[in-house]
């Protein structure tokens, strides 16, 4: 008996050791499991794993980097976490890049990105539009308004010209020091923001751009945040106010200018780079001639919906995208070209032609930034009325407070919020 029961107990042991090893070879399965799911899943708002930076025709070419392309609908589908679970346009998109003629981020690949935002009026020392450098309005334009980009207009002008006054020339320290402000609270945002050489005729004053995106891209250019918008609105070819067609600043001139400041750029950063284009910013098809030799590059349209007609423009338009290159709309607005300048056409804002223009960007995925922050007394200025009154700095979102154009822009910004990629929308 004590022999059996001796047996008996070294079968029970063993068994109760194949049992425990059994149980501990499910349980590390299971857990290397789960380890790998974690890791294949995680994507946070800080951008989550590596994600390899897209290649220059990388949209809709249908290319996988998973040797079995059963894990597309699985990247499909964790890219629609990574949407639901950002909290900003930087955190779901990260660094822009050209992608054929979209946009895309370098957090969500080959998804084409579209953005929406305001920018904000000249910086020029002493000018109206310079009390609107501060985080409280930029605060207010991302929070309230839903602008998902912030475009700060650095003013430039020659000596003698009326931009001059109070301009980078004639005060770098003040323009340079408000300027900073609204780009750090527009990263303190996580939102994108557009450092803008906002000039007329940087051509002619190279030295003085590559002085000033030297600077900048030192300082920000290792932000996901920042776009380089490099030449506002070229306009004549010898710094003249106004001229005829055949004084127009070329593309050619343009393009030599452009070919000396964005080195200086590259010194820092691979950001998106924004380039004007002839007549101020109006032929955007210029370009296609002699185009920059840059991966990172959007060609810059601008127009105002009273004076520019979308049908007077497609073309031009059309023309870049097919060419595959990107177009990105830095300022618009609704009224005249001349901004709604009383007493005349300060009242010429023209919502069908702003409805046409928003439907065409839509349609082929152009980001686009409005004109302007501002109580001057402007058609085009958010806050102006005719004759002026100073804005009060808290009223935001009162529209009673605002022109019809900036209720036009408040309204347009709040209800595409709704349909915004990064907030889980369908753009």
């Amino acid at each position: 008996m004590e022999t059996k029961n001796f047996s008996l107990s070294i079968g029970e042991q063993t068994m109760n050791r194949i049992k425990s090893i059994s149980a501990f070879h499910v349980l590390l399965t299971l857990l290397i499991g789960v380890i790998g799911i974690q890791v294949f899943t995680s994507c946070s708002s800080e951008g989550g794993g590596v994600v390899e930076t897209p290649s220059s025709n990388s949209v809709g070419d249908g290319s996988s980097s998973s040797a079995d392309d059963g894990n597309s609908s699985g990247s499909v589908n964790e890219l629609a976490r990574c949407l639901e679970a950002a909290d900003s346009p930087v955190a779901c998109y990260g660094k822009l890049w050209a992608s054929g003629n979209k946009l895309v981020g370098s957090k969500t690949e080959d998804r084409p990105v579209i953005l929406r935002g305001v920018s904000l009026g000249w910086s020029n020392t002493g000018w109206q539009t310079a009390r609107f450098f501060n985080e409280e309005t930029v605060n207010a334009m991302v929070d309230h308004w839903k602008a998902e980009i912030i475009r700060v207009s650095v003013g430039h002008g020659l000596q003698g010209s009326s931009e001059y006054s109070g301009s980078y020339l004639a005060d770098k320290n003040g323009n340079m020091n408000r300027a900073r402000t609204a780009i750090d609270a527009a990263i303190s945002k996580d939102a994108y923001v557009v450092i803008d050489w906002h000039s007329y005729n940087a051509h002619l004053d190279v030295e003085s751009s590559i002085e000033f995106f030297g600077e900048m891209a030192r300082d920000y250019g290792d932000y996901d945040n920042v776009i380089f918008e490099i030449y506002n609105e070229p306009v004549c070819s010898d710094g003249a106010a106004s001229c005829q067609a055949g004084g127009r600043t070329t593309w050619a001139e343009i393009k030599v200018y452009a070919d000396q400041v964005i080195p200086v750029i590259r010194e820092h950063s691979q950001n998106l780079i924004l380039v004007g284009t002839p007549s101020w910013s109006q032929n955007v098809n210029a370009p296609l001639a002699d185009p920059i030799a840059d991966d990172n590059i959007a060609y810059v349209l601008h127009f105002y919906a009273q004076t520019h007609n979308l049908n007077s423009f497609r073309t031009r338009i059309d023309q870049v995208l097919n060419a595959n290159y990107p177009v990105f709309v830095s300022e618009y607005g609704t009224t005249d070209a001349g901004g709604g300048q009383p007493p005349n056409n300060f009242n010429s804002h023209n919502e069908s032609n702003s409805n046409a223009w928003h439907a065409y960007m839509d349609e082929k995925m152009i980001s686009s930034v409005a004109w302007n922050v501002n109580d001057k007394a402007e058609g085009s200025a958010f806050f102006g009325f005719n004759p002026r009154i100073a804005f009060d700095m808290e009223s935001w979102t009162d529209e009673t407070k605002m022109s019809v154009s900036g209720r036009y822009i408040f309204r347009k910004l709040r209800a595409y919020a709704e349909s915004a990629g990064w907030r889980g929308g369908e753009r």
